[in-house]
């Protein structure tokens, strides 16, 4: 049943399933952004949240994160540029409504 209310669903959109990827979800990252991405990965447990839901990620782990890992201040700058850019969109997606 579920099936055909996406099925219906998408086809008002003009759209169907084959229209999305499908596969093992392995996707590919870029080298550059591969320290941001492991980063986010790592962080998945550190939101942090208020009375309307989740408001970011906890930085001060973040970071006390990197220094145990040995990451330099230029690894740090990128990474944490980048994984604003991630953070960003997940809250987007968190607390979409």
């Amino acid at each position: 049943m579920v099936g055909k209310n996406i099925d219906a669903a998408l086809k008002m959109l003009g759209m169907s399933l084959d229209d999305f990827e499908q596969g093992d979800g392995d996707k590919e990252v870029w080298p550059e952004n591969w320290p941001a991405v492991q980063l986010f990965s790592r962080m998945s447990t550190q939101w942090r949240c208020g009375q309307n839901g989740v408001i970011g990620l906890d930085y001060n782990v973040i970071f006390s994160w990197m220094d145990i890992e040995g990451w330099g201040v230029d690894v740090k700058r990128d990474a944490f540029s980048s994984l604003q850019v991630i953070e960003k969109s997940a809250l987007e997606n968190i607390n979409e409504d």
